[in-house]
Formats: C-alpha cells, sequence, structure tokens
C-alpha cells in the first residue's frame, strides 16, 4: 500500500468503486421508473431528472459534488424549465440516465463516470443549440 504525507492529496483508486446503498440503488430505479412514466411530458419529466442527478450526487458520497450541486441548484432548476428539449431529447436523457444507473447498481465507477461525462457533453452541446438564453445578473 502507497504510503501518503499528511495533506497530500491522492486521488481515488479507479478499480475500487464506490458501492451505492441499496437504499440508494433503489431511490434511483424508483426515479427512473417515474422518468419513464413521464416521457410524454416535459415538466414532471425534468422534476424527476432534477431528483435523479440529486439522487447520484447522494449516491457518490462525495462532499465536494454534493457542494458544487446544492450552489447550481437554482441555476440547474432555471435552466431545466427554460429547456429546448423535445420529446426525443426526452428518451435520450432517460437512455443517458439508464447508463448512469446501470453502472451505479453495478458498482462500476469508471462506467459511472464515463456515462455521467457523456450525458453531461450532451447536455452543454443541446444547451449551446437551445434558442432560449437563461440571463444571470450583470450578463448579458
Amino acid at each position: 500500500m502507497p504510503t501518503q504525507t499528511p495533506g497530500q492529496y491522492r486521488p481515488p483508486n479507479r478499480s475500487t468503486p464506490a458501492r451505492a446503498t441499496p437504499l440508494e440503488v433503489q431511490q434511483i430505479r424508483d426515479i427512473l421508473e417515474a422518468m419513464r412514466q413521464s416521457l410524454s411530458a416535459k415538466h414532471p419529466f425534468l422534476t424527476h431528472d432534477q431528483e435523479f442527478h440529486i439522487a447520484v450526487v447522494q449516491a457518490a458520497a462525495n462532499r465536494v459534488l454534493r457542494a458544487v450541486l446544492r450552489d447550481l441548484h437554482e441555476v440547474l432548476i432555471s435552466s431545466w424549465v427554460m429547456t429546448d428539449l423535445n420529446l426525443d431529447d426526452l428518451h435520450t436523457v432517460f437512455a443517458q440516465h439508464q447508463r448512469i444507473a446501470d453502472a451505479i447498481i453495478a458498482s462500476n465507477g469508471p462506467d459511472a463516470e464515463r456515462a455521467m461525462r457523456d450525458h453531461l457533453e450532451w447536455a452543454v452541446v443541446k444547451d449551446r443549440s437551445a434558442t432560449t438564453v437563461l440571463a444571470f445578473p450583470g450578463t448579458r
């Protein structure tokens, strides 16, 4: 086992992914089922989308990630409400969330990270093509 000097950062070992608790896994499954049932209705789907992201962060047991999500919560809510997603996009998001959940349930950290990164990169591209602009105080 490598030694670590006090105060020295050592990244987590990706070969031993953190495991979500059975309760966290069930919560993620329940949210995915609610998403599946709301695929034809944008606003209920986006509410479940928000719940999914919160559940994933909670399952990650990462204080930094939780703090970032907490700080961005209001911005994310505004962004979700103003999004230009169509029904095809909802199906894409659902499939992306299913991939993330499958990796979490399988305790496969690298796959979960890759799936989340792919999902967030898709969202960035989608946001750049949006016709609605979200303005923040002091910006145009």
